[in-house]
């Protein structure tokens, strides 16, 4: 899956796993790696921005 292959040769990524799946879906097929951050469909605008917002803040914050 190329979704875990982002993971384990880009060290330290974040990921934002979106989909139209209910999260205790994703959660029994095992689909989302432990560690991302997710969005279930349909995404209002401004809840994906604030998602994103937290994303690159998380990364900032581990770079320094």
């Amino acid at each position: 899956m190329v979704y875990n292959n982002t993971r384990e040769n880009h060290d330290g990524i974040q990921t934002l796993f979106v989909s139209g799946y209910t999260a205790d879906i994703i959660d029994t097929k095992g689909i989302m790696e432990q560690g991302s951050s997710f969005l279930s469909k349909p995404i209002m605008p401004n809840e994906f921005l604030i998602k994103v917002r937290k994303l690159l803040d998380h990364m900032r914050k581990e770079a320094s």
